[in-house]
């Protein structure tokens, strides 16, 4: 009992170091002559991603990939 205890502690911590890391994702923009232009942003959840996306935003319609 004491050792699935102990396992069950030692996956959630695991389960939530790995929700707090920070990911890369891609950010696809249409520019003001049309062309797409991508890069990449630096967020922990998609969410952010998008509002960093949206915040290098001079580039008009911008979209996570």
């Amino acid at each position: 009992m004491k050792a699935k205890l102990t396992v069950f502690i030692i996956i959630i911590a695991c389960s939530l170091a790995f929700a707090s890391c920070t990911k890369y994702y891609n950010c696809e923009c249409v520019d003001y002559k049309g062309l797409r232009v991508s890069h990449t942003v630096e967020a922990k959840t998609k969410v952010e991603a998008r509002n960093n996306c949206d915040k290098k935003g001079n580039l008009g319609d911008c979209e996570i990939k």
